[in-house]
């Protein structure tokens, strides 16, 4: 996050490829490329994330590092995927 910070978007998407597998979650390299503008990479991650059940999914909606994403109509689904669409929870 630090070198998108400073303008190295490339330089820090390159970077997460190599964190994945570590002690990172999927949703914190999904938070990586949502704020390097990269919605594709972002939902593809979150997708994987959703499939193996990642605990933090829990917290998605109230991810700062994911606003960018809210809206992107994918963004919507995969709320309903989790049941955490504003209908979903009335």
């Amino acid at each position: 996050m630090i070198l998108l910070r400073r303008g190295r978007k490339a330089e820090a998407l390159e970077l997460a490829k190599g964190l994945e597998g570590g002690t990172n979650t999927l949703q914190d390299l999904a938070e990586l490329h949502a704020l390097a503008g990269d919605r594709d990479g972002a939902f593809a991650i979150l997708e994987r994330a959703f499939a193996s059940r990642e605990t933090g999914m829990a917290w998605m909606r109230v991810d700062s590092y994911l606003v960018s994403l809210h809206g992107d109509p994918r963004w919507n689904a995969l709320l309903r995927k989790l049941n955490l669409a504003d209908d979903q929870l009335k």
